[in-house]
């Protein structure tokens, strides 16, 4: 969930007006877009959160990861596991660049 909410961010369609829970989203992906990671606090399987990030690469294509961890080591762990997977984005973008 993580990863595709960042996928979704990186997309260009955040100007279509939808109102509502749309908003919302709208909202949240325009946040994820500047932060450059998106969250997952036990939205997809409960008791399992995540961080990801997304890369946009060569002609549109957009790769996503992101790294679960249960959740009583994720509330702990945030701060350094959105760390890692911002240097993993880093790294991927230079292997990505090769």
């Amino acid at each position: 969930m993580a990863r595709g909410r960042k996928a979704w961010a990186r997309a260009e369609w955040r100007q279509c007006g939808i109102k509502g829970s749309w908003a919302k989203l709208l909202k949240e992906l325009a946040a994820i877009a500047r932060s450059g990671v998106a969250f997952d606090r036990d939205e997809h399987v409960p008791g399992i959160p995540a961080v990801g990030v997304a890369l946009a690469v060569q002609r549109g294509t957009i790769y996503a990861i992101s790294v679960p961890v249960p959740s009583a080591r994720f509330q702990d762990n945030e701060v350094a596991l959105t760390a890692a997977i911002r240097g993993m984005w880093s790294w991927l973008a230079d292997v990505m660049a090769m």
